[in-house]
Parts: C-alpha cells; sequence; structure tokens
C-alpha cells in the first residue's frame, strides 16, 4: 500500500513497481550491479512504450523506493546497502533525462 501524487504514468509506474518487488527479497534488489536499471527494466517490461515526455515517471518511482530502503537500512545499520544503494542513487540523474 502507498500514497503516490502526480500523473497516471507516475502513479502507474508505482504500482508496477510495488508489484515487481513484492515477491524479490530486498537483498535481492540492493546487491545488483545496477538496481536501478533492474527495476526499470522491470517497469517497462509491464508499460511498453511510454511517450517522451513520461519517461521520467518510472525512474522517481525507484527513486522513491531506493530512498526508503536508505532509511530502513540506516535503522537496522547496515551501513553497506546504504553505501550501496547511495551510490546507485547518484547515477539516477541520467534516467530522469533520457530521451
Amino acid at each position: 500500500k502507498f500514497k503516490s501524487y502526480g500523473c497516471l504514468v507516475t502513479i502507474a509506474s508505482a504500482s508496477a513497481l510495488s508489484d515487481v518487488v513484492n515477491d524479490k527479497a530486498l537483498d535481492d534488489i540492493v546487491r545488483v550491479d545496477d538496481p536501478i536499471e533492474m527495476l526499470l527494466g522491470l517497469i517497462m517490461s509491464q508499460f511498453g512504450d511510454l511517450p517522451r515526455e513520461k519517461l521520467h515517471c518510472p525512474p522517481a518511482s525507484i527513486h522513491a523506493l531506493l530512498s526508503a530502503l536508505i532509511d530502513y537500512y540506516e535503522k537496522i545499520k547496515d551501513i553497506d546497502n546504504v553505501k550501496r544503494i547511495k551510490k546507485s542513487i547518484k547515477n539516477i540523474e541520467k534516467y530522469y533525462q533520457r530521451k
């Protein structure tokens, strides 16, 4: 269950993301080489093509998930996963600018 504000594609992206991560262990998400690319691929496999002006929506949902995971791992003091996710988030800007 989540709250999402924004356009239809943003809400659909958050919903698709929650569907694809629901059956995954958190470490399966965090410990891949590029979690953003992996999650983006899973979301886009459910959507197909999006209009160019809406390509920023799926990365925004991923950014929100990864930020929540940072909060979680900080609470349980798993510094390795916090560092790993923060490193990934630094690369998310390029996904917002896809064309």
